[in-house]
Parts: C-alpha cells; sequence; structure tokens
C-alpha cells in the first residue's frame, strides 16, 4: 500500500500546476556576473564554470590572466580542478560590457548570501518550479526496505509543507524524479529533460549523486539544497549549495567551542591511542585556540587508569570531554566515569554518537550530566510537531519519523521563504528560523563555496530520565 502511494502522490503532485511551458533554458550571458571588491577599485570579478576539456592553463589565456593570479583568486585551485566547479576570473573594469548590452550586473561588497543569490533568474509565470531528485527505488537489497521508507518519509512530509503552501495561495510545481541511490541513473535524468527551469533544487541524497546536479545548479543559478547528506565534494565550489546536515568537523568544533567555555573549571579531555590523527587531533587543535593559553588536561586512557583520580579535583567542578568516535573506547570511559561521579563533581561533554552507542546506557550518563550538540531535537510535547503529526497521520494513515520531520522542515523553511519573498526568496536564506525539529542559520564556509546550516541545540541529560534542550548554541 505504501509503496504504490509514491507514485500516486507523484502523479498528482507533479500536475499541481501544470508542466511549465515558459521554462527556458537560460544563456552563458545571463548565468554570468561580476563582483566588485572594495579592496580593488578597477578590478571585477565574474564567475565560470569549468567545463570537460579545459585546463587552468587553457583558461587564463582565454581571459589573459596568469595562472598564478586565479590561483590567488580561488584558493581551491591549490588543490583541486574538476568540470562543474565554479571559479572567479578577474576582469578589468575597463572591459566590462556595458549594462546596456547585457545582464551581467556589477555588485559591491564581499560575497554574501544576498550578493551571490540576488541576481537568480526569475521566472515570468509566477509558478516556482521545484526538481525533488531522491532515491525511492535502490537496486541494493541491503538499503532497499528500510532506507527507501526512511526516503519516502521525507517525501512526505515534503509534499505536507507544499500543500499547505500551495493552499495559502503559493503556485508549486514538483516535479519529482527517483535517482536510484546512483550517479549514473541522475546523469540519464538530467540528459532526459531540460531542467534550466527550476527555482529551486531539492537532492539528491547522496554525497556520490550530486556533481552532476550541482553542476546544474551552478551553469544556471539554481539553489540547490542538500538534504540529508552530512558531507559533500561540491560545497566548496558551489556558491548556490545549501547543505541542511552540519559536517562532522562542524560539530567536532563547534563541541570544542562548548567546552572552552567551561574554563573556570578542571578542563580533562580523555583520549585514546589515536589521538594525534582524526576526530580528537581537531578537537584539541580546536580546544588549544579557543582557550587562550589557559591549561587543561589531556589523559590517555587506557587499562589502568588509576592516574586520572589524581586530576579530578576535589574542591571544583570537573569537566570531562570525550571526542573520540569509537564507541567501543568511550563506552569504557564513561564506564570508568560513572563509578566516580558520587566521587567527584563530574560534568560530561562529547558527541551525538556517545548518545546513540548500543552499549552506553542512560544509568551511566545522567549522573555524568551528559551534554552534547546535536543538529536536530523532537519535542513530542510540541504543539506544531503534534499538529503535524495528525496531519501526517491522516494523510497517509501511519506515524511519521525523523525523516518526515525533515522533509516538512525542508519545505517549510524553502516553500515559506518562496511565499514571502516571492522570486527573490533565497537573498533572504540566511535569516534564522525555528522549525519542528531543527533551527535553519544558514552561513557561508568559504569565500567560493556554499552555505550549511550552523544551528545546533545544546542537549543535557538533566534528571534520572530527562533529556533537555537548552537552546541553540
Amino acid at each position: 500500500m505504501r509503496r504504490n502511494l509514491i507514485f500516486v502522490l507523484i502523479f498528482i503532485f507533479a500536475g499541481l500546476t501544470g508542466e511549465s511551458s515558459m521554462a527556458q533554458k537560460t544563456t552563458q550571458k545571463a548565468i554570468q556576473k561580476t563582483i566588485k571588491q572594495p579592496t580593488r577599485a578597477n578590478v571585477h570579478y565574474r564567475l565560470h564554470t569549468i567545463v570537460s576539456g579545459e585546463t587552468l592553463t587553457s583558461i587564463a589565456r582565454a581571459n589573459n590572466v596568469s595562472v598564478a593570479k586565479l590561483k590567488a583568486v580561488n584558493p581551491v585551485l591549490e588543490s583541486e580542478f574538476k568540470a562543474g566547479m565554479a571559479i572567479y576570473i578577474p576582469v578589468s573594469s575597463a572591459v566590462l560590457p556595458s549594462a546596456k548590452n547585457t545582464s551581467t550586473k556589477s555588485v559591491s561588497g564581499k560575497p554574501t548570501v544576498h550578493t551571490f543569490l540576488s541576481q537568480l533568474v526569475g521566472k515570468k509565470d509566477g509558478t516556482f518550479h521545484v526538481g525533488v531528485f531522491l532515491p525511492f527505488s535502490q537496486t541494493d537489497k541491503d538499503k532497499e526496505s528500510a532506507k527507501n521508507a526512511n526516503f519516502l518519509h521525507f517525501y512526505e512530509g515534503l509534499v505536507i509543507a507544499a500543500n499547505e503552501y500551495s493552499s495559502a495561495g503559493l503556485k508549486l510545481d514538483l516535479q519529482v524524479k527517483d535517482t536510484k541511490g546512483e550517479p549514473a541513473e541522475g546523469e540519464a535524468i538530467l540528459k532526459k529533460k531540460d531542467f534550466s527551469g527550476l527555482n529551486l533544487i531539492i537532492g539528491p541524497v547522496y554525497e556520490k549523486e550530486q556533481p552532476a546536479f550541482s553542476a546544474l545548479s551552478v551553469h544556471y543559478k539554481i539553489p540547490m539544497v542538500s538534504p540529508l547528506s552530512a558531507s559533500s565534494s561540491v560545497m566548496a565550489h558551489n556558491p548556490f549549495f545549501f547543505q541542511i546536515n552540519p559536517e562532522k568537523k562542524y560539530l567536532i568544533e563547534r563541541t570544542a567551542d562548548f567546552v572552552a567555555k567551561y574554563r573556570s573549571k578542571n578542563i580533562i579531555v580523555l583520549v585514546t591511542h589515536q589521538y594525534k590523527t582524526g576526530e580528537e587531533k581537531l578537537f584539541l587543535q580546536r580546544l588549544r585556540s579557543k582557550m587562550g593559553g589557559k591549561p587543561f588536561h589531556v589523559y590517555l586512557f587506557g587499562k589502568t587508569n588509576s592516574a586520572l583520580l589524581k586530576i579530578l579535583a576535589s574542591e571544583k567542578g570537573n569537566v570531562v570531554a570525550i571526542p573520540t568516535q569509537n564507541g567501543t573506547e568511550a563506552d569504557h570511559m564513561i564506564e570508568f566515569l560513572a563509578k566516580e561521579a558520587s566521587r567527584y563533581d563530574i560534568e560530561l561533554v562529547g558527541t551525538q554518537m556517545i548518545a546513540k552507542a548500543p552499549n552506553i546506557t542512560y544509568k551511566e550518563l545522567h549522573p555524568l550530566r551528559f551534554k552534547y550538540l546535536a543538529p536536530y531535537h523532537i519535542d513530542e510535547q510540541d504543539k506544531a510537531l503534534v499538529s503535524f503529526g495528525e496531519r501526517f497521520k491522516e494523510t497517509y494513515h501511519g506515524e511519521p519519523n525523523q525523516y518526515a520531520y525533515q522533509g516538512y522542515d525542508v519545505g517549510t523553511f524553502f516553500f515559506g521563504a518562496m511565499k514571502k519573498y516571492g522570486k527573490r526568496f533565497m537573498t533572504h536564506a540566511g535569516e534564522k528560523r525555528t522549525l519542528l525539529q531543527s533551527t535553519y542559520l544558514f552561513k557561508r564556509l568559504s569565500s567560493l563555496g556554499g552555505y550549511m546550516n550552523t544551528s545546533l541545540y545544546v542537549m543535557e541529560y538533566e534528571s534520572a530520565t530527562q533529556v533537555v534542550n537548552k537552546g541553540t548554541f
């Protein structure tokens, strides 16, 4: 029943406003732009999409600029160069086309959400065309049942949001495609139909699928939303890319920032033998930079840890951080600390991995007042979430899961911006908005790349049974 429902939904919703006959392919001239840098009065920059067959030397020669200059303007070129990347090419103001003869436009100031997205080409028919690219029918048998159901939940949540805004007067055209989770399938979809008229791309889900859709996004200035993946190979060179889930690196760094707030207490970082690499190394580097020279303890946890008792302070509070992502190692550390919780004032800080680890129990975490940062929190008493759950059950005759909430949040944020701001909706993408299970606050991570949701909740094991959301950090 549920598997058949997807095809009914796609058929009905794709025809919500009808296929757009107005969508025309945007010319390369229309999508190029220049950005004036305040520190270089006579230099502008235009966005260029690298195409297959080009080299850095050929691009430099064609634009009468040195390779060294291109690398200086685009630091990413020191380590990466491939088709689909968007790079800046310096252009003398003397050779800029006049405003009378081109739609290319000069924008003052450094690149921001507004300066990058304010020139997105609007469609004249008043309809917002949204491409939804999800892996509804993956061929991998191990993934098929559970993960396909999750993606269906995401889509169903998205549809509820779309229906709400359509009822409020927003003209939406959802063009839904099944990528099957395979890059080749996504490329085939893009070859079969002209998607240049889209106002927004939602998906695909997997990082391996993103390059082809990112090239479309960059070439036609279409905002592209990565709704589920926490990593991306295209964000660094796609200025129209929006990643919902924060990267692991960002979560580790922000956890270190959070620990640094407790500098008046006795801070101890428990590490494994892998502390010189990976997440532990990153955490320690970040914490040192945030502590401003104030010392803290780094303790290598092993089989016998009596020395750790000498580091724990009895006269003031202890904040113990566990940055490892190894669940087994973290389990041993927490088991040791839980036994000492009655003798010492200990607050434990770690990552969400600890909260999800199967061998680590609530009984161990609550006495340690465990805290972690998370991009999601589901408050089952929240009136908006309860209301959504009722609409979901009425529509689909089942209970929503976290993916359904995520789909609804994505739809509410982006469709809401369309309804409120019209065709320039993405110029307001940097606004903070609290949704069902997340708060979205997009920030740009690099000078030439896209945007990531940076809002995190502080979650704390406050009592014997409660895990409390302490607000955003």
